[in-house]
């Protein structure tokens, strides 16, 4: 292989989009998502990161998980003046895409692990390989990020309003 080709096929490993991180989600996990309810509640702006909220899948609990997208590729594009808030947004929805959850899932059933060596965590990663919940490595979500995923679109609109 040459060195030209090696530094496309690291180029690619080191780019997952929305829809790269939504297809790696096992179908146990995208079946209990469409369950959920999740919002956009603000914007942080360094890292450039959405938050949203998502209610707990378990009946009866009050517990609400924090998704965060960071969308460093929204940050590139904050000074083009030729681009309008939401195109901006839209450009950062359609790039690159780095995510953490707050939920024990997240962290137990080795899914901070997997984001951790895709280069795809925001935040604190982890090193612990998840050998007793997941040790076969499936996925790359837990239900609440696949939710805040898949609504991501349906708030650039609101994104926008806070850049």
């Amino acid at each position: 292989m040459t060195d030209r080709n090696e530094k496309k096929i690291l180029q690619f490993l080191q780019e997952l989009s929305v829809k790269d991180l939504k297809q790696d989600t096992d179908k146990p996990t995208v079946g209990r998502s469409k369950k959920l309810v999740t919002k956009f509640v603000g914007l942080k702006k360094k890292p450039m990161r959405a938050v949203f909220k998502t209610k707990s899948g378990t009946p009866g609990s009050k517990r609400v998980w924090t998704q965060m997208i960071e969308l460093p590729d929204l940050k590139e594009v904050l000074d083009d003046k030729s681009l309008s808030p939401k195109e901006k947004v839209r450009l950062g929805v359609a790039g690159d895409v780095k995510v953490t959850c707050n939920c024990p899932a997240f962290r137990y059933y080795g899914f901070q692990y997997i984001n951790t060596q895709l280069e795809t965590i925001s935040g604190k990663g982890t090193n612990i390989y998840p050998k007793e919940r997941n040790p076969d490595l499936r996925g790359s979500l837990c239900k609440h990020l696949h939710n805040a995923l898949t609504v991501l679109p349906f708030y650039i609109n609101d994104i926008a309003g806070k850049v």
